[in-house]
């Protein structure tokens, strides 16, 4: 049985695909500032998945994680195991707003 964390890329990730066309590059679990990332959407935004298992000392390390990559520049959408499987169009309308704003691009 695969764990939640399993289940939420492998949805996110057959999901994300029939997205805008998927024009952009993606990349999945990419380290960055010393963790891996979920998904690198474009070269700046970042996409964190959390399953249940983000409460207390994991939370904190989230939120460090999170500070640690916008002082590099990168964009950080951070979204749960329920958005991920039973709100999908509200994620995916964060990362197209995201994307229409540039927010997957190096700044110049």
């Amino acid at each position: 049985m695969r764990s939640g964390r399993s289940r939420i890329r492998v949805s996110s990730r057959l999901r994300f695909r029939d997205c805008a066309g998927c024009i952009l590059p993606l990349r999945q679990q990419v380290w960055i500032a010393g963790h891996v990332v979920d998904l690198l959407i474009g070269e700046r935004l970042v996409l964190q998945m959390d399953g249940g298992h983000h409460v207390g000392a994991q939370r904190a390390s989230d939120i460090a994680h999170d500070a640690a990559l916008m002082l590099l520049g990168y964009h950080v959408i951070r979204v749960g195991y329920v958005q991920v499987v039973e709100r999908w169009h509200e994620v995916q309308d964060l990362i197209t707003r995201a994307v229409a704003q540039g927010l997957h691009r190096v700044a110049d």
